[in-house]
């Protein structure tokens, strides 16, 4: 895995990326690591505290959040049935929903959590995943409806009650649900 793919996880989470004459900036930590030592890191998908403090000059970063960042990376395959309801807050959930399904359930974020809910085929019906509680998808809504293979959404931590629409592939509609 490269510096650019490794980069491409964090973007969702990052409030900073900051290129200049300076070298590389996240968040205000310098990152002075060579690049064998950030692809060694991220070719293994696992860090050790070690390993994390070549990449950050603070040692700020630990091995936890590291491994938060690869298990983005981490397919879940649900279909709706009993125990692959939930999708995941951290990772791809790949959703096959044969004639529809109303109980997909995605729990509250945690801080960089970025969620990705993909609906890999959808032969009829529709698709609707609900958040838990009073957690809620950019403030209002808390229900997403996906009506066709292929769409997709990615969410990332806003609040602990909060998701972030990073990205909406092909239309899924957000709503509230009633009651």
């Amino acid at each position: 895995m490269s510096l650019i793919k490794l980069l491409s996880n964090y973007m969702p989470g990052l409030k900073e990326m900051i290129v200049d004459a300076f070298g590389l900036r996240i968040n205000g930590t310098d990152l002075t690591a060579t690049m064998a030592e950030i692809n060694a890191v991220c070719d293994n998908n696992t860090a050790t505290a070690a390993e994390i403090s070549l990449v950050c000059d603070n040692n700020t970063t630990s091995a936890a959040v590291i491994n938060k960042i690869a298990a983005r990376n981490t397919v879940t395959l649900l279909d709706g049935e009993t125990g692959k309801t939930a999708c995941v807050t951290n990772g791809v959930s790949a959703i096959t929903g044969g004639s529809g399904i109303e109980g997909m359930t995605l729990a509250a974020p945690t801080v960089g959590d970025q969620a990705t809910i993909r609906i890999d085929a959808l032969p009829s019906g529709t698709v609707v995943v609900t958040c838990a509680g009073d957690v809620t998808v950019d403030g209002t809504n808390n229900k997403m409806t996906f009506d066709a293979a292929g769409e997709a959404i990615v969410l990332a931590y806003k609040s602990p009650t909060e998701w972030q629409v990073v990205l909406n592939i092909g239309g899924v509609a957000l709503s509230q649900t009633e009651g």
